[in-house]
């Protein structure tokens, strides 16, 4: 959690944590985490992070059409 507020996606522990953007008004967030050894391109980045979002919203439509929120 502390990467995602940092803005610090990947450490050199070799573990890369990216959080989708969260929607209001449910605030919910989904994240990503993975091992990398390697620098990961920034275009990937950007890639996993849609996926990610995407991720979200899936989880959020759901819920909307189970009435739990």
């Amino acid at each position: 959690m502390d990467m995602a507020q940092n803005k610090d996606l990947c450490n050199k522990q070799n573990l890369c944590v990216l959080p989708s953007a969260g929607s209001k008004p449910y605030e919910e967030k989904a994240f990503l985490v993975f091992e990398e050894k390697k620098a990961v391109d920034q275009e990937v980045l950007d890639f996993l992070k849609a996926a990610v979002n995407q991720c979200e919203v899936v989880h959020t439509l759901y819920v909307l059409g189970h009435g739990k929120k």
